[in-house]
């Protein structure tokens, strides 16, 4: 895994310090940057390094420094020419690794881009904002009826949501209720697994949203599904008590059986199954004495 990024924002870090005199911080970050593998760069990034850099040899070369302290004899006009041209060196590293990462992350169509997801685990701080970037540029494009090209939208999702990123929870909210429309729909199965998994964690325990998705009958089924199985987790979590999720969930049957949403009463008879709700047994009966539940999701006799 390269060590590019930490190196280029442990000298950024350094450069950026106001606690140390420039001329300090010239030599501590010159030493920080040492032995930085150009190599696993792109070319056109080696080459313009490769020119911020001869500069400052120059400039050092040009006044004859040779140890630490002699920064010191350096002008404002050259220490800082010196402090710039370093800061640029970093910010072109950092550059040309993010397109690296997110290059990976975009033609991962077969495969786990293990090494870009560590990558970005590593430094949050430097792909957050590409990653939020790469779902709102395919969510427009969505919006618009065509496909964003890539993969980097999907595993940025799963990211954002490991990252505890809750920025980006309205725009992943926004391409999950895409779902079900073929020509604009960007995350797939992840609607299954990643979309309930999100509600759950930056719900907090408050239900309020995931009610509201539980009855937008405008909504995809499965994206309405999905959202009705954050009850069960949130249960399972310790974040909301078994007999509260099993009353809403009840009063969500009850609205499906009286607006014969038949999209959501077998998918929530199976949930309050997975509780065990018993005590709600009587407006279950009620939807399947009313033929509503499909039989194939889930048969009275095996809820029984």
């Amino acid at each position: 895994m390269s060590e590019i990024i930490a190196k280029a924002l442990n000298t950024t870090a350094i450069l950026r310090d106001q606690s140390l005199a420039s001329s300090q911080r010239a030599p501590q970050a010159l030493q920080t940057l040492s032995g930085l593998m150009l190599s696993d760069l792109s070319l056109e990034a080696q080459a313009n390094l490769e020119t911020e850099l001869v500069l400052v040899q120059r400039i050092l070369t040009e006044a004859q420094i040779g140890a630490a302290e002699d920064y010191a004899t350096l002008s404002s006009a050259a220490i800082d020419d010196v402090v710039r041209r370093l800061e640029t060196a970093c910010h072109i590293a950092i550059d040309s690794e993010t397109q690296r990462v997110m290059s990976g992350l975009d033609a991962a169509l077969h495969r786990l881009p293990r090494e870009e997801i560590e990558e970005v685990r590593r430094h949050p701080e430097v792909f957050v904002p590409l990653l939020i970037e790469s779902v709102k540029d395919a969510v427009a494009s969505a919006r618009q009826g065509s496909q964003r090209e890539g993969q980097s939208h999907f595993f940025a999702a799963f990211l954002l949501v490991e990252l505890k990123v809750s920025d980006a929870v309205p725009l992943l909210l926004a391409g999950f209720k895409l779902h079900g429309h073929r020509e604009s729909e960007i995350f797939g199965d992840a609607i299954h697994s990643l979309f309930p998994r999100m509600l759950a964690i930056f719900s907090h325990g408050e239900t309020d949203d995931i009610d509201q998705l539980l009855r937008d009958m405008s909504l995809d089924e499965f994206a309405r599904w999905g959202a009705l199985s954050t009850y069960c987790m949130l249960v399972g979590d310790g974040v909301l008590p078994r007999e509260e999720a099993i009353a809403k969930l009840e009063s969500h049957l009850a609205w499906c059986i009286e607006q014969e949403d038949f999209d959501l009463i077998a998918p929530i008879v199976c949930e309050l199954g997975n509780l065990g709700a018993r005590e709600a047994w009587k407006t279950i009966e009620t939807a399947y004495d009313r033929g509503l539940v499909d039989p194939a999701i889930v048969d009275r006799a095996s809820l029984e």
